[in-house]
């Protein structure tokens, strides 16, 4: 199984999304993490601000994106 994940932040606090995605699937007993693959994002901007209109935050882009690969037991 392949998931994209990107990075999570959360009132500045961030938040590993694809460690966590892999304890939960490892956890239910049936999959196991082979690898996970990182992607450096360079330009993938389609608008820019300077802070977030939904919380008034300043804005940070994702700078990197998660492949995580599991295999079923």
């Amino acid at each position: 199984m392949f998931i994209f994940v990107g990075p999570a932040k959360i009132r500045g606090q961030k938040v590993p999304i694809h460690q966590v995605v892999i304890q939960h699937m490892e956890s239910k007993g049936d999959w196991v993490h082979e690898k996970t693959y990182i992607d450096k994002i360079v330009s993938r901007v389609m608008f820019s601000t300077e802070k977030n209109p939904a919380t008034g935050i300043e804005d940070q882009r994702m700078d990197r994106e998660y492949l995580v690969v599991l295999k079923r037991r």
